[in-house]
């Protein structure tokens, strides 16, 4: 019973201390406050582009200044290379991602081989 209260409680704390909000700023924690992001989000005009002839379709928004993928916020300047990764030898799958100056990553999507080809 012990156990399970602490567990319960550890995941409150880390809930309330670290709320999901904030998961937005994966990308630029180290150089922004949430309230100057939230500033700068507010300028930008953002355009929705849709992958959905893949497997695991999503939405990605940019603007002239700002990438927003799977909830976090990336600058465009800092964004390096968009990458695919097989998860395994054998596995039909491969992750994309985007790969950011400070080795920082996002991960798009889980998609079949022939389909990252494309």
């Amino acid at each position: 019973m012990f156990v399970a209260a602490l567990t319960f409680f550890t995941y409150l704390f880390v809930g309330c201390a670290y709320p999901k909000r904030f998961a937005c700023m994966k990308i630029v924690k180290r150089y922004l406050s949430f309230r100057e992001l939230k500033d700068f989000i507010e300028k930008e005009k953002f355009n929705r582009f849709v992958m959905e002839d893949i497997s695991d379709p999503f939405d990605f928004y940019y603007s002239e200044n700002w990438f927003f993928v799977k909830e976090v916020y990336v600058p465009r300047k800092i964004v390096l290379d968009i990458i695919a990764v097989n998860k395994s030898l054998f596995s039909p799958f491969t992750v994309i991602g985007i790969i950011t100056e400070n080795g920082e990553a996002v991960f798009l999507a889980q998609v079949k081989k022939e389909e990252a080809v494309r």
